[in-house]
């Protein structure tokens, strides 16, 4: 499989430093991961969905956001229900 990446540039923009851009991209990341956590409690939420969403959100976490842990950490717990109910059930 080739190697991907992304490589961005950054100027300033009003002002605006490379940190400053960095922390705004990472506090977009870590509201998205706060939302998807959320989600994922709900009696609605299945693996699948909060699987795909945060795939989706990952692939534009440039910059290491804070959550995308608990997510993960959350979705191992989702996979154990899962595995264990289906053991249950056969």
């Amino acid at each position: 499989m080739p190697a991907r990446g992304w490589m961005l540039r950054t100027e300033v923009i009003a002002g605006l430093t490379d940190d400053s851009i960095k922390e705004s991209f990472r506090e977009m990341r870590a509201s998205d991961y706060r939302q998807l956590l959320a989600d994922a409690q709900s009696p609605d939420a299945g693996l699948r969905k909060i699987r795909k969403r945060f795939d989706e959100i990952s692939r534009i976490d440039f910059f290491d956001a804070p959550g995308k842990q608990e997510v993960l950490n959350l979705m191992k717990e989702m996979e154990r229900g899962v595995h264990t109910r289906e053991a249950g059930a056969a």
